[in-house]
């Protein structure tokens, strides 16, 4: 879906929380599955609100081209300044559920 509104999308951040194990099943579930259709998965980890910030500058230090938001609930809580932050950095957004579109995010699937 993303690189249906992305096209040109080569590097996707992948957005994880390292202290919840099943995000970091799922960045390397994106990394295999983007392997398939050409863009390369970056994972950036935040595991606090103070690191989603970080993790955003580190994103576009990397040259991501979008970003991939794993589901966690610390993502869900910040979903506000996740999707500021990615208009900010100009990288188009998916995530895993709605919430985050009506915060301002791009996209969801879930």
């Amino acid at each position: 879906m993303l690189l249906s509104v992305a096209p040109k999308v080569s590097r996707v951040a992948i957005l994880v929380n390292p202290k919840n194990s099943s995000t970091a099943a799922n960045a390397i579930n994106l990394q295999i599955a983007l392997q398939g259709v050409g863009p390369i998965g970056l994972p950036v980890e935040a595991s606090t609100v103070e690191d989603i910030g970080g993790s955003f500058f580190k994103m576009k230090e990397q040259n991501a081209d979008a970003v991939i938001v794993a589901p966690d609930a610390v993502f869900v809580e910040q979903r506000l300044q996740i999707a500021d932050l990615a208009l900010k950095y100009r990288l188009p957004s998916i995530f895993s559920f709605r919430e985050h579109v009506e915060a301002g995010g791009l996209m969801s699937y879930g």
